[in-house]
């Protein structure tokens, strides 16, 4: 898998574990660097898994990468922010410090492609602050950790 593979493997990666959780716990899914997606999202009283992918830098160099990126939950009617939690402790146990995510291409979105790209693994979790937009809370937590790309 070339460097440009790898990156799009593990987006998609993430992507597929986050539909998955949305899936499970019958939440919409979002990522929110997709503009037209957020803001239709914004506008209904839907609870959802959303993301962004903060950065994938060689470190120190290629097939060595720094990562991180943001996932959480966003709740609407949650005043007492029961289910906001049980979203964000849902991610949390996908993303705890010392797991171990495989990578895989799964942009056609019926499964992997090819052989394993590489792995991710976590190794800090950082509990954002909540934040509102309007009548709706938003939970993000920062996940940040070490990818290996697949050489050959």
């Amino acid at each position: 898998m070339d460097k440009q593979q790898f990156t799009v493997a593990l987006k998609s990666s993430i992507d597929k574990i986050l539909v998955d959780i949305a899936l499970a716990e019958g939440v919409e899914f979002v990522d929110l660097d997709d503009a037209v997606n957020t803001e239709a999202l914004f506008k209904t009283q839907k609870d959802a898994i959303v993301w962004e992918f903060n950065v994938l830098q060689e470190s120190p160099r290629d097939p060595l990468y720094a990562a991180a990126f943001n996932v959480g939950a966003r709740t609407v009617e949650d005043s007492s922010n029961y289910d906001i939690l049980k979203l964000s402790g849902a991610l949390g146990e996908v993303f705890k410090e010392g797991n171990s995510i495989d990578i895989y291409d799964y942009t056609p979105e019926t499964g992997p492609l090819g052989d394993k790209g590489g792995y991710f693994m976590v190794s800090e979790i950082t509990m954002n602050p909540q934040l509102y937009d309007r009548m709706s809370g938003i939970r993000m937590i920062t996940v940040s950790g070490r990818a290996v790309r697949t050489l050959g």
